[in-house]
């Protein structure tokens, strides 16, 4: 299934950072994601938003598996970095 479909069929689905503990957390979210690239974006909410598993977000996403862990690897690396990101993915490391 192309990605566009996914994300059409997501429509009605709530919106993912509705589960972000705070109001204050929103726009760090927000702002760190519009920093990684439509790609890396795309994957990281087919797979660690959507739910979906390793094989079935490179199907998606329309990369091979091992692409798929590249390019998810490499988003997470990026929001690790950013210090703002760094802070709330510690505190809600902590949490569960």
């Amino acid at each position: 299934m192309p990605l566009a479909s996914t994300i059409e069929l997501a429509a009605d689905w709530r919106d993912p950072l509705d589960e972000v503990r705070t109001d204050e957390a929103r726009p760090i979210v927000y702002a760190a994601l519009s920093r990684l690239t439509d790609r890396e974006r795309d994957t990281l909410t087919v797979w660690a938003i959507m739910g979906h598993n390793l094989r079935e977000t490179a199907e998606i996403i329309g990369v091979s598996q091992s692409g798929a862990r590249s390019i998810f690897d490499r988003a997470m690396s990026k929001l690790r970095r950013m210090p703002e990101m760094r802070a709330l993915l510690m505190d809600w490391m902590a949490e569960d």
